[in-house]
């Protein structure tokens, strides 16, 4: 993956990761694909534009190998504040949920040798 500037952050437990941009993996797509960035970049967009626009009509999003993206629907409810235990009501609302699928997980939990090359199409 190509370093575009980014620094390293850690994980919860307190382990170094990279983080990858869009610009990365336009880069990377450009990279596997042999086709130029400009040509890349306006297709990775429409891709996140889609599940955007997806994900805002409520539409559950599911990619076989990777995860399924989906909105949780909270309901309003009354809660405390954490600082000054002072009582507050929070709102009904929506999140944008991901779980990722068996075969991303075992890729991520494997290790390095393990880890089978991603199949080009």
């Amino acid at each position: 993956m190509s370093n575009t500037g980014n620094t390293a952050n850690k994980n919860k437990d307190g382990r170094k990761h990279e983080t990858v941009t869009k610009r990365d993996i336009i880069v990377l797509v450009s990279e596997k694909t042999g086709s130029k960035k400009k040509v890349v970049a306006p297709i990775v967009e429409k891709i996140f534009e889609a599940m955007k626009e997806s994900l805002e009509a409520e539409k559950r999003i599911e990619i076989r190998g990777f995860g399924v993206f989906d909105v949780k629907c909270y309901k309003a409810k009354p809660a405390r504040n954490p600082r000054t235990g002072e009582e507050v009501f929070v709102e009904a609302h929506k999140k944008p949920f991901f779980k990722p699928g068996k075969e991303l997980k075992a890729r991520v939990n494997a290790t390095k040798k393990d880890v089978a090359p991603i199949e080009e199409s």
